[in-house]
């Protein structure tokens, strides 16, 4: 992923350093900038590459956060969010519960409509 990060192609041989001082840098947590990389983005490698072992997050944290997960599971994510302050500020829960329903079954079918019709487009 740090290759990636930097705009090099791990396909290439040798596109990080073997040995060295950027090799010893890259081991005590002293990465290259990453111009091409979000800043969010930058932060979760730099916790994958910890030179600290303890300090590197599982992959069931990494799992967990919000620039990982797919589309679909942003939104899912926003609504729960969103299900969970009309539960808040609703004087009906159940009212809330059923609307935010409503949204999440339109949201997947929507995009399971998209999904099928690429796959047709495609075969065409």
């Amino acid at each position: 992923m740090y290759e990636i990060s930097l705009g090099l192609n791990p396909q290439e041989p040798k596109t990080l350093p073997e040995n060295g001082q950027e090799w010893q840098d890259i081991r005590h947590g002293i990465l290259l900038p990453m111009p091409s990389t979000a800043f969010d983005m930058q932060m979760i490698i730099r916790e994958m590459m910890s030179p600290e072992w303890r300090s590197r997050p599982s992959a069931e944290m990494l799992l967990k956060k919000r620039q990982l997960l797919s589309d679909d599971e942003r939104k899912i994510l926003g609504l729960n969010m969103a299900l969970d302050a009309q539960m808040v500020s609703s004087s009906s829960g159940l009212e809330a519960f059923v609307s935010v329903l409503v949204v999440i079954y339109h949201t997947l079918l929507t995009s399971y409509v998209h999904t099928a019709l690429c796959l047709f487009i495609a075969t065409i």
